[in-house]
């Protein structure tokens, strides 16, 4: 019996790694960058084309990045072991920003090459979603409601001061958002059990249903979209037979 309590009693360590949580907190600047990247008064903002090819190179970019590691799950197992080509990803994500943001859509580059640069660049930012899930799920419940709570208010805290900073310094901050987080999951990985080992012969079912779930959210999206007013009062589908009547 004594055993026992003494076993359930955390130790000198456990009670201090407990008292240095800020680094789950990185996970919020992940956030952060996500948010700075498609607000248009931080990022991008000299061209609503460049802006829309940027954004949209960069779902093309995090989408694959999931789907490649779906795919090959079983054969790359725990992303933690992988941390030196991840954190060349998230490097090369953190000079894609700023040469999309700095250089790129400020001097009117084409549509195509803002969107296959914003493309590479959102490699990182998957990369850096991975590493923060692993993380994650490595903790309790608890720990993963206060830790995410925080870094939520993480997020908002740091948009609130890059969205008080002038061009360029708002997208330099923005550009080392993806790299302090990376030191955050590089350090966070000491604290958390690894992942145990999967057999490379493991395979993982689609969820079949969240996909579903994702898929008719995203066309009422689309429709929502779609039928939505702009400020003239007019909706897009109004708009584009305006246009065509005028071509004919």
């Amino acid at each position: 019996m004594g055993n026992i309590l003494e076993a359930a009693i955390p130790t000198e360590e456990e009670r201090d790694r407990t008292l240095r949580p800020l680094r789950f907190l990185g996970m919020g600047m992940l956030v952060a960058w996500l948010c700075c990247t498609h607000i248009p008064d931080i990022y991008c903002g000299e061209s609503d084309v460049l802006r829309r090819a940027a954004s949209t190179g960069m779902r093309y970019g995090d989408i694959g990045m999931f789907l490649l590691l779906a795919a090959f799950a079983s054969r790359i197992g725990s992303l933690g072991s992988h941390m030196k080509i991840s954190g060349i990803l998230v490097a090369a994500c953190c000079a894609g920003t700023a040469l999309t943001g700095l250089v790129l859509v400020p001097i009117g580059a084409p549509a195509g090459m803002v969107m296959t640069v914003s493309a590479a660049t959102a490699l990182g930012g998957a990369i850096l979603f991975c590493l923060w899930a692993e993380v994650y799920s490595q903790m309790g419940s608890t720990q993963i409601v206060v830790y995410g709570a925080g870094s939520c208010l993480v997020a908002f805290g740091l948009y609130v001061l890059v969205n008080t900073m002038m061009h360029p310094y708002a997208v330099l901050a923005t550009a080392l958002l993806p790299i302090g987080s990376f030191a955050c999951i590089a350090s966070s990985f000491v604290l958390v059990p690894r992942e145990t080992a999967k057999s490379k012969a493991a395979r993982y079912a689609v969820p079949w249903k969240i996909v579903v779930i994702m898929t008719l959210a995203g066309l009422a999206s689309g429709l929502a979209g779609s039928v939505l007013l702009n400020p003239d009062g007019q909706g897009p589908f109004i708009v584009y037979g305006q246009q065509e009547l005028q071509a004919l």
